[in-house]
């Protein structure tokens, strides 16, 4: 299989959920001290290991350079943000707003189009995995040239409700098609009590359907940061 990124031979596979995000969330974990993952095909299969558990994988695959060098720089912005976030969420839910300077200091711009690009290639992935009509032409073609995606918004979330346990998860993507197309995608990325809301859409004044998502380059001060 090839990497959709680039087209070389795809080696590798991408954690449907960032493997810094489960760590720093679950802790150690191990064969003696699992987590459990849950979907429709299967429930309560334990998993031991993070890093090694092709459980945890997107189906779709990447090449090394791809997964690693080219998107490192995405990967580190979304764990910088990321861990903010969770580090502050009770702090910030008072307020509803990120002062961004406090995260990216002298680099909003570049890191939240950073942050961005992190989620065009999670949500590539998940394209494939979950079998959606969407060239995949521009999302690869935004992380190989590393610009901002036109059609890609996100927005953050506080999951306000109380979890009985631990959760970290995925919701299906929604899509509208129209001649066979989608041109409409949601889905949600979800941590403890953040959630990130992942939307593409291609329509025209499409403001009512977005409910707050943006783009990078319309959150170059603050991020708001919704309730759920």
């Amino acid at each position: 299989m090839e990497c959709w990124i680039c087209g070389q031979p795809g080696t590798t596979g991408e954690h449907l959920i960032k493997a810094s995000d489960l760590k720093s969330y679950f802790g150690t974990v191990s064969q003696q001290k699992p987590i459990y993952q849950n979907s429709e095909a299967r429930k309560n299969l334990s998993i031991g290991s993070i890093k090694a558990s092709s459980k945890l994988k997107s189906a779709a695959r990447l090449c090394a350079k791809c997964n690693n060098q080219r998107t490192s720089a995405h990967d580190k912005a979304w764990s910088k943000l990321s861990s903010y976030l969770q580090d502050n969420l009770r702090t910030i839910s008072k307020s509803g707003e990120v002062k961004l300077d406090k995260v990216f200091p002298g680099s909003i711009a570049r890191d939240m189009k950073l942050v961005q690009l992190f989620f065009v290639k999670h949500f590539g992935c998940r394209v494939i995995s979950d079998g959606v009509p969407i060239n995949l032409e521009s999302l690869s073609q935004a992380i190989l040239n590393e610009t901002e995606h036109p059609n890609v918004y996100i927005s953050f979330l506080n999951v306000s409700a109380q979890l009985k346990h631990k959760y970290a998860g995925l919701t299906p993507i929604k899509a509208v098609n129209i001649n066979g197309v989608s041109v409409f995608c949601s889905c949600a990325y979800i941590v403890g009590n953040l959630a990130v809301n992942i939307i593409y859409c291609t329509v025209e004044n499409n403001q009512k359907v977005l409910k707050g998502a943006k783009k990078p380059s319309e959150m170059n001060k603050a991020l708001s940061l919704g309730v759920l």
